[in-house]
């Protein structure tokens, strides 16, 4: 069976959405970012907003099943209370759970292909299995609120925020929180290369360094609501705007395209 069952672009909230605004002069306020509109295509209505992940949602499920099965328990136990921050319950349920699991696998399972092979037969986990793949796909510090229809959207790659609230000026803590999940996720790349046990042991010693400089920076506060400033439609190779239906895609600012 699959370790997770959840994917990237879900709704933000079962119906959020924002509106376009209409100002003089041709000029359509759209994400409060100023774009000059084609005159046959005046734009009313609103757009659809979506959680996305910042460190894809794959990495962070990939990376999961491998430390499951190379690191050490109380190393798992840090990593659990990292994506359930916001639910000191959960954390503790799934502390238990994972102990026992740990317990378990170690005894029956010799080899990470062996364990992984049984996962796609159907191995009979219980429910606790996916409500902690929910947890540890969408942990509260790495979901930034956007638009649904984008032109930029990374796919499984990771969705570099960094230079939009840049310009934005934005306060210092939110791209020093910016840079922990970047090394974040660039450790996680590292843990995802682990093929054998010798090799987990050294990846694990500097996957916990890392753990001791970004842990508190990332569970101290999400990203909060949609931010229409970093957001403006996007173009595609000859400058038009790019239309899903009737609704213009957006994507981010950048440093390069919008200074």
């Amino acid at each position: 069976m699959p370790i997770f069952n959840v994917g990237e672009g879900r709704s933000a909230e079962p119906r959020c959405f924002a509106e376009f605004k209409n100002i003089n002069k041709a000029i359509v306020l759209y994400a409060c970012a100023r774009e000059l509109m084609p005159p046959s295509r005046p734009i009313y209505g609103e757009f659809p907003l979506a959680s996305h992940h910042i460190i894809p949602f794959s990495l962070l499920r990939d990376t999961w099943r491998k430390m499951f099965f190379y690191f050490d328990i109380q190393t798992l136990y840090r990593v659990i209370n990292l994506y359930c921050a916001t639910d000191p319950g959960g954390y503790r349920a799934f502390r238990d759970y994972i102990k026992k699991c740990k317990d378990k696998f170690e005894k029956t399972y010799s080899s990470l292909e062996k364990f992984e092979g049984l996962q796609r037969r159907d191995i009979k986990l219980g429910d606790e299995w996916d409500m902690l793949g929910e947890k540890i796909s969408w942990p509260h510090w790495n979901i930034i609120i956007g638009p649904r229809i984008r032109s930029d959207d990374p796919g499984d790659n990771y969705d570099d925020f960094y230079g939009a609230y840049t310009i934005l000026g934005k306060c210092p803590l939110v791209l020093k929180k910016l840079e922990k999940i970047k090394m974040y996720y660039d450790s996680l790349n590292i843990v995802l290369s682990i093929t054998n046990k010798i090799q987990a042991k050294t990846v694990e010693s500097s996957f916990k360094a890392i753990l001791d400089q970004v842990s508190n920076q990332l569970i101290s506060e999400s990203f909060g609501r949609f931010d229409s400033r970093i957001w403006r439609c996007g173009r595609n190779v000859r400058g038009d705007i790019e239309y899903e239906g009737d609704i213009p895609r957006l994507r981010k600012i950048t440093p390069v395209l919008d200074i």
